[in-house]
């Protein structure tokens, strides 16, 4: 019996307009890995007519089908290409992000606008200083936008977070003159709503990514609290089991009831993204009353105890959304938002309201 994910799509436009504070024009959004795992068509589709002309993927593939989605967007891919996807890029109108030196001579050849990636302390994708002084004294080279990666964002007042800053402006500088009409992108969601750089004398344009989905972007759950709910996943009561004291439950027994007690079983398990950490951790609400996870998490479900509540066949479990939030829940599976959305089976009935 499938669970539910009921996404509000009008909580995205407002956790799009919290990130842009009234101009649309500064901030792309990110639908990479199917928009979040929330459904890459709807959600595009939402932040175009709010106002969102610009957005971000991490493959060449996904690049495809989201410009059949909105056709005039500006659209980047993030992780580049190879010399054997530069036609598919062109014939798609899309923008590769150019992550090494070698992209970024394939693409001279290509004679269009390109973004190049600065890695300025992630050490994962982007060209060193060095190969970015060496690659921009080529006046081939198109450069329409610059941008990097915040690694420690989500602590804003860490001051590696300075440090990328001074690099990202000392290798901007080099190319200003020449590329005067060169925007840069460094700000995410965290850098975005927590300021971190304010580079007024740029055309910047930040990337909202988590924000968008409803969560904080913060180590700290910091300013959780201003972002809309976007998504919340249920199932339904399947059965309800009178156990006995001693007995134990689920695979590997790896709970055992004190006393009589009464188990609900949950039409959810680990193949539609509940993590197995979960096991014997965290709870789950039924008509806003909030009962603990017992026993180890199954593929296809998993225990509640429901001892003395007035529990049926039939009642919805919420897994997370207003309460428990997303973030309760990626914290009892030692894990974060960003996995758990992204986790999110596929047999999972998905429900769009505005």
């Amino acid at each position: 019996m499938a669970g539910t994910l009921n996404i509000n799509l009008a909580a995205i436009e407002q956790n799009y307009s919290k990130l842009h504070g009234g101009e649309p024009s500064g901030v792309a959004a990110v639908v990479k890995a199917d928009a979040y795992g929330l459904g890459v068509e709807p959600v595009s589709k939402k932040l175009w007519a709010a106002g969102c002309k610009e957005f971000f993927v991490a493959e060449v593939s996904e690049g495809v089908k989201l410009r059949s989605i909105v056709p005039q967007a500006r659209i980047y891919v993030l992780e580049g290409f190879s010399s054997e996807q530069i036609e598919t890029l062109v014939k798609n109108d899309l923008i590769p992000v150019l992550n090494t030196p070698e992209q970024c001579r394939l693409w001279i050849e290509v004679s269009e606008s390109s973004v190049v990636h600065l890695d300025t302390g992630m050490e994962r994708l982007g060209l060193s200083i060095e190969e970015f002084v060496e690659v921009s004294s080529s006046n081939r080279l198109k450069i329409k936008m610059l941008m990097s990666h915040f690694a420690r964002a989500d602590e804003p007042d860490h001051p590696f977070n300075q440090t990328q800053i001074k690099r990202f402006l000392d290798a901007h500088r080099l190319i200003k003159e020449r590329f005067p009409f060169s925007r840069i992108s460094l700000n995410n969601s965290a850098a975005c709503l927590a300021g971190i750089s304010e580079l007024s004398d740029c055309a910047t344009l930040v990337r909202g990514g988590i924000a968008l989905y409803g969560s904080s972007p913060f180590r700290a759950n910091e300013g959780g609290d201003a972002l809309a709910t976007v998504a919340s996943l249920s199932a339904q009561v399947i059965q309800i089991r009178r156990v006995k004291t001693g007995s134990s439950l689920g695979y590997g027994s790896t709970f055992s009831v004190d006393k009589d007690s009464d188990i609900a079983i949950v039409g959810l398990g680990y193949a539609d993204g509940l993590p197995r950490l979960l096991s014997n951790k965290g709870d789950c609400a039924i008509n806003g009353r909030r009962f603990p996870i017992r026993g180890t998490i199954s593929m296809d479900t998993f225990h509640l105890d429901v001892s003395d509540a007035d529990v049926s066949v039939g009642d919805v479990v919420q897994i997370f959304g207003d309460a428990p939030t997303l973030r309760e829940v990626a914290e009892h599976a030692s894990t974060i938002d960003y996995e758990i959305l992204t986790g999110l089976g596929r047999r999972l009935e998905r429900v769009y309201f505005d």
